[in-house]
């Protein structure tokens, strides 16, 4: 087995672990959020590591810097430091759970783009779905 491919599992692991962590702290998040957050957002750097090893960094970082994923990276990467600084720092359990909701939801933005159609057909199902 090559060293990419055992970096990528060492990666995995790491994304896999850290989540299980965040749940396991999320019965504490209001008393203490940083656990939660910490855990939380360091699961979703190693799952963005592991793509790394995937496609290669220059790629995954030319990638990142497209178009159609430029916003969602934005975001994800404001939502990764200010899940931090509201856990660590601000210490209000529903500031840093509605950072972490956004961080969740630029990750899954971002990961859409890769799949053709899918931000097309997840923003006509929501915009179906609102009564406007």
């Amino acid at each position: 087995m090559g060293l990419k491919y055992i970096n990528i599992y060492i990666y995995l692991y790491h994304t896999i672990l850290f989540n299980i962590l965040a749940l396991a702290f999320i019965a504490t998040i209001i008393v203490k959020p940083a656990p939660f957050a910490i855990c939380f957002t360091l699961g979703n750097i190693a799952a963005i590591i592991t793509t790394f090893f995937v496609v290669g960094p220059a790629k995954q970082i030319k990638s990142i810097t497209e178009p159609h994923r430029l916003i969602a990276t934005i975001i994800f990467v404001a939502a990764l430091l200010f899940s931090l600084v509201s856990a660590i720092f601000i210490q209000l359990w529903f500031v840093t759970l509605l950072s972490v909701i956004v961080e969740l939801g630029a990750l899954a933005w971002y990961i859409l783009s890769f799949i053709p159609g899918a931000q097309s057909f997840v923003r006509n199902r929501v915009s179906d779905s609102l009564p406007l």
